[in-house]
Order: C-alpha cells, then structure tokens, then sequence
C-alpha cells in the first residue's frame, strides 16, 4: 500500500508552478500517493507545503491544526 501524501498548494486556480506538481510528483515518486489540496481535510502521513516564493500563514495554520509539525 502507497503512503499518503497531501500537498499543500493552490491547485486548480490556473497556478502553473502547482499545476506542474501535480503532474511531475507522481511521476517522480512513484511509491506515494498524492492528494492536491489548498486544504488539509484528509488522514495522511506527510503534508508537503507547496512551492512558490509567498508562503501564505494560512497554509501553516492549517499543517498546525492537523498536528503536523
């Protein structure tokens, strides 16, 4: 069984730099499964934060309310 993987970005608003994740990870990391999200709703054993240069603290808050630290 794949281990879940949540990435944290803004994926389907047209952001070609997450667009590009979402497609490029899977084929990098074969042995995860992916969950591309602007939220955190799932149970999974990673959260990656989604690139960029702006961080938005309201991508921390919401790693932070799940107890991923």
């Amino acid at each position: 069984m794949k281990k879940q993987v949540t990435v944290l970005g803004w994926t389907g608003h047209g952001n070609i730099g997450d667009e590009s994740y979402k497609l490029a990870f899977p084929l990098i990391f074969k042995d995860l499964d992916f969950t591309f999200t602007n939220v955190i709703s799932n149970d999974c054993e990673c959260v990656f934060l989604g690139g960029g240069n702006i961080m938005h603290p309201f991508f921390f808050k919401s790693i932070r309310k799940k107890g991923y630290t």
